[in-house]
């Protein structure tokens, strides 16, 4: 990576929690009575509440010093995100 010009964000997968869409769509089946089989699509409205749920767990299992980083779809995730405290 860095001889291709990338920078580094993380430096082991210990050192940042990544939550990416799979992981959002876990915690929105886990929070809801649906079964894991339903489409992660059906419902925007759990969906936006399950970035938010990510995170707050993300956040308290990982400790202060620990980023937590969020793979978003669209911009309104992103603002959720932010909003939710999410670092990246």
């Amino acid at each position: 990576m860095l001889i291709g010009g990338a920078d580094p964000h993380r430096h082991d997968l210990s050192s940042m929690t990544m939550l990416k869409d799979n992981h959002i769509w876990a915690c929105s089946s886990s929070s809801s009575s649906s079964t894991a089989v339903d489409s992660p699509t059906e419902d925007p409205s759990s969906e936006a509440s399950a970035i938010t749920t990510a995170i707050r767990t993300a956040k308290a299992a990982a400790g202060f010093s620990v980023k937590v980083e969020v793979e978003c779809q669209t911009e309104d995730e992103a603002i959720e995100a932010i909003c939710a405290g999410a670092d990246i």
